[in-house]
């Protein structure tokens, strides 16, 4: 009787701990396309900096574009993304595009992804190209 009772001990905590991860699919293709994009970002603020010339990010809805070496990256399905400027008018940024500049600086924006009523941000710092991930 008492294994029975430990048995399903396990058997329910083991449920409580995995079902609600495996429903969290939304939040894991979020998350791992966040990484993805915070990673690209960060790699075009080095090159900028490294090659002594501007790199951009070109987003559309489906994925985006890093410039000037044309690769692209395209969702998972079901998320979608956007961009809100922060400094677009200041500096010349075409909508939809970040810009780093060689002195490690940016146009500075925020990248949102959104699937299924969940959303996370992706934060470019315009004073020194910092990417952070919020949500």
């Amino acid at each position: 009787m008492i294994e029975l009772l430990v048995c399903l001990a396990v058997i329910g905590t083991v449920a409580m701990v995995g079902v609600p991860r495996l429903l969290d699919l939304n939040g894991q293709r979020l998350r791992t396309a966040a990484r993805t994009l915070s990673a690209d970002l960060r790699l075009l603020k080095s090159q900028a900096i490294r090659q002594h010339r501007s790199t951009s990010l070109s987003v559309s809805k489906q994925g985006y574009t890093l410039l000037p070496q044309n690769r692209s990256w395209t969702c998972f399905e079901g998320v979608a993304l956007a961009v809100r400027p922060t400094l677009p008018s200041l500096l010349g940024s075409a909508p939809g595009t970040i810009n780093f500049f060689p002195d490690g600086s940016s146009s500075g924006g925020t990248v949102l992804l959104f699937r299924g009523g969940s959303a996370i941000a992706v934060t470019v710092s315009w004073s020194d190209g910092s990417v952070r991930i919020n949500g």
